[in-house]
């Protein structure tokens, strides 16, 4: 069962957007705009990287082609370092090397047949292996400082690119790789020979910290435009929120003159009415005299408009009271049984004359005597039943109305079903408003009933919502905590 309810401040004015939900939606903004400006952040590091492995494959590959396969095939072991073939290689590994600043280390490895472990063939620091050589410059002399030579094994199952991919085609590794020297980028290609068979490959570790400082350098502009981005936003929200309490004070303001005005109309209406009640009483009383018949007939029009427009001025005075949350309740000890006897009775004999039917259900159980205003009370549940038979009226003959009595847990709830005109979708959320009228309701009324109604049950600690379809009919609810009281 869903409930429908209006969002109003206390005048009664409709609220749409407050200024909770204007910071609210601006927190909002400056987390998808930090979101967003992250992810093109990530894109960009994304391209500057791609584009740094395309060349980087693209430095291995040219690489690959100083290289005679079959030379490199005679480099076998450490026999091999005296030879001009390896002199040679080496050479031209300390090449590639100079030709690129970046490129730190230049080697070639051959496949094995464990594809967990390469052999080490030459790389363009390879020296005479009984050299003393700093080789990490950390100032001693140990095992970490000794060189590799022809042969010797070389694992790289760390390195699945190498080991998948390697003898494959030129290829470069996803992830930067960090120790001490520096941040590098490794990659590989095939030295493949005239028949496009290869058992060697070329490696190259790339230096790139200048990529890690571009990209941080590319931060900083997107950074200066999120701030200066989050500061527009919030400068125009602070705007907005200041315009829209300026606003809102107007219409507060004009609000509360409107119902100074309606509450002293009504005021001053009532007391011209009481007298013209009291005095065609009198008439009709025969204290002034004996009347003639049509004497009588008028006269008791006179009292009948009279007393609409007494309950009139009541409405708007009511109308009011609940607006300025000055509702004066007067709680007593109330039969629930009698009170639902009275407005069911007068309700029954409404639905008869409009050719209604209504279905009445009460509780097994008898309901308690609980504190209560018994005229807004009254008030509300006939403003509900008396609605719900007019407009089943209004749509056509032999309608029917619901009305359906529950206590739980001294809590009562009642609703009231028809199946009448219904309330517009497009208007359901105003239809507690004061003055409103929905579209379809014809000319009869004033627009105060209901929001008087769901006032007198709210101002005893109640809830009223309801449900509705257009041309099906409307549900009206009711959940009211009662003060249950002991029966005299």
């Amino acid at each position: 069962m869903s409930k429908m309810s209006t969002d109003k401040n206390s005048t009664g004015t409709r609220v749409i957007f407050g200024p909770n939900k204007s910071y609210f939606a601006l927190t909002l903004c400056l987390i998808l705009v930090l979101f967003v400006n992250y992810f093109l952040y990530l894109q960009l590091q994304k391209l500057f990287k791609e584009n740094l492995q395309e060349r980087i494959i693209s430095m291995a590959s040219t690489a690959a082609l100083n290289f005679d396969p079959n030379e490199i095939s005679k480099i076998s072991g450490p026999e091999s370092i005296g030879s001009s073939v390896y002199q040679e290689t080496v050479l031209k590994l300390n090449h590639i090397r100079q030709a690129n600043k970046n490129v730190k280390y230049a080697y070639i490895l051959r496949k094995t047949s464990d594809p967990n472990v390469l052999q080490f063939v030459a790389d363009a620091d390879s020296l005479d292996p009984a050299k003393i050589f700093d080789l990490n410059e950390d100032g001693k002399i140990d095992e970490s400082d000794e060189l590799n030579s022809p042969g010797d094994p070389y694992d790289i199952s760390e390195f699945p690119w190498l080991r998948d991919e390697g003898f494959n085609g030129a290829t470069v590794d996803s992830d930067l790789t960090q120790d001490q020297w520096g941040t590098f980028l490794s990659s590989s290609s095939p030295i493949y020979n005239s028949k496009g068979d290869t058992t060697d490959l070329i490696g190259l570790d790339v230096e790139v910290s200048d990529f890690i400082k571009i990209t941080n350098a590319a931060l900083v502009p997107y950074a200066l435009f999120v701030v200066f981005l989050c500061l527009i936003i919030t400068a125009l929200t602070h705007f907005l929120v200041k315009t829209w309490k300026a606003r809102v004070h107007v219409v507060q303001e004009l609000d509360r003159q409107k119902d100074a005005v309606l509450h002293m109309v009504a005021h001053q209406f009532k007391g011209p009415v009481t007298t013209i009640n009291f005095t065609t009483e009198l008439l009709l009383d025969g204290t002034c005299g004996e009347l003639t018949s049509e004497q009588k007939e008028s006269i008791s029009t006179i009292r009948t408009a009279s007393q609409k427009m007494g309950a009139q001025s009541e409405m708007v005075l009511d109308a009011a009271k609940i607006t300025l949350n000055k509702l004066p309740l007067n709680p007593v000890p109330t039969d629930l049984n009698e009170l639902f006897k009275e407005v069911i009775e007068e309700a029954q004999n409404h639905a008869k004359q409009l050719k209604v039917h209504m279905k009445i259900t009460l509780p097994n159980q008898t309901l308690p005597t609980a504190m209560l205003d018994r005229k807004y009370t009254q008030l509300a549940i006939d403003n509900l039943l008396s609605n719900a038979v007019k407009y089943t009226a209004l749509k056509s003959e032999g309608g029917n109305v619901d009305f359906v009595v529950e206590m739980k847990n001294k809590t009562l709830f009642f609703h009231v079903k028809d199946t009448g005109i219904g309330i517009p979708k497009a208007e359901q959320d105003k239809i507690f408003l004061e003055l409103y009228r929905a579209s379809n309701a014809g000319k009869d009324g004033n627009g105060l009933g209901l929001r008087v109604a769901r006032g007198a049950i709210e101002a005893q600690g109640g809830k009223m919502w309801f449900e509705s379809e257009e041309g099906q009919g409307t549900t009206f609810f009711v959940e009211l905590p009662l003060v249950v009281v002991a029966k005299k």
